[in-house]
């Protein structure tokens, strides 16, 4: 067993989706420990793992009480991370799947940079028909990318924590399931806790702001985790922004993450805390007003999607893939397995297929 990174799970019900992690992981022999953290509100979860007469990963299960409101997650989340004792750790849903080779490729980087906190890979996409959000289907197609246009990997690795932040903001590139420094991780949980925000959408924010106000993170041109479209519960459950902005605390929680963002910033790079703040905030109602526009002048606020490839690559795949899911299926497979050996591919393929 490699005792480096700990890939951390958090459970919340979609006990079939469980299962699949659980023999996805078995089958590949996965070389790292794995800590299930459930905090289901049904039982499903708990009994699935009862009855488990073997596997061939190291893994500890744990009960924890129900998520009922955000506060009962961000307990759960923070006791889960004190359990973890390995230098590395990578946060995972039980709907998507991690990649072995890019896990360690992104490790190697990370043990000879020290100056980094955080090292993300390729993020690819499945579908699965007839319907997405089930663990099973009858065809699977692959994606490059999870989203055409977050998931592109841009440069969050300059000499200031502004600089990164703006880059993040450019593109809002998901690093959540980045590989990570433990101590760092357990950080920025706690502070999530410590605020109990009202909305996933501002924990994320948080998240990603609290990373690169902290330190530098690189991406590497491999495929490190795979995740399913359409299955989504943290895009499920958030609400639109009319009830963000008058039903919850989400402007009062955005200040606190900007605030508390400058002050690391201010604390690590000798800056002016106000002005910090000023810029932070500055920045994000920039990106966000460009960003929130009706969605029928969405190709005219951004016509650069007309001639984006990624863009345009995974619309065509899409209306294969529902014209002919087979033909579909061969485009998508051949379009990702540059970026992991194909038996990685293959045998994702063979667990989705697998009738519950």
């Amino acid at each position: 067993m490699n005792n480096q990174l700990t890939l951390l799970v958090f459970l919340k019900d979609r006990a079939s989706f469980t299962k699949r992690l659980f023999d996805y992981l078995s089958k590949v022999q996965y070389p790292f420990p794995v800590l299930f953290a459930d905090g289901s509100i049904e039982d499903e979860n708990e009994l699935f793992f009862n009855e488990v007469k073997f596997a061939d990963f190291s893994y500890q299960y744990i009960r924890y009480p129900k998520d009922e409101r955000l506060s009962d997650y961000y307990e759960k989340c923070v006791s889960a991370i004190e359990k973890v004792k390995t230098p590395y750790v990578m946060l995972a849903d039980n709907d998507d799947f991690p990649i072995i080779d890019g896990q360690l490729k992104a490790l190697d980087f990370l043990n000879s940079h020290p100056d980094y906190i955080g090292c993300n890979g390729r993020v690819g996409g499945v579908i699965v028909n007839p319907v997405s959000h089930h663990a099973s289907g009858n065809n699977v197609l692959y994606l490059p990318y999870y989203c055409p246009m977050m998931d592109v990997p841009v440069p969050l690795d300059q000499d200031t924590a502004i600089r990164r932040i703006q880059s993040y903001l450019r593109n809002f590139y998901s690093f959540y399931y980045a590989i990570y420094r433990t101590e760092n991780m357990a950080n920025t949980l706690e502070k999530i806790r410590e605020f109990n925000f009202s909305d996933l959408g501002i924990v994320e924010l948080f998240f990603s702001y609290m990373k690169l106000a902290q330190g530098k993170v690189h991406t590497i041109d491999s495929l490190t985790y795979l995740r399913q479209k359409g299955s989504s519960q943290a895009a499920a459950s958030q609400k639109d922004w009319f009830h963000r902005l008058f039903y919850t605390n989400w402007l009062p929680d955005l200040k606190i993450a900007l605030r508390y963002t400058a002050e690391i910033i201010s604390h690590n790079e000798s800056t002016d805390i106000h002005k910090t703040y000023d810029q932070l905030y500055e920045d994000f109602l920039n990106r966000f007003r460009q960003r929130f526009i009706p969605n029928g002048f969405y190709f005219y606020k951004n016509p650069q999607l007309i001639f984006n490839k990624i863009f345009l690559s995974h619309y065509l795949l899409n209306k294969i893939f529902k014209l002919s899911p087979k033909l579909g299926e061969q485009i998508g497979f051949y379009s990702l397995n540059k970026q992991t050996p194909p038996l990685n591919l293959e045998t994702i393929r063979d667990i989705i297929l697998i009738k519950p």
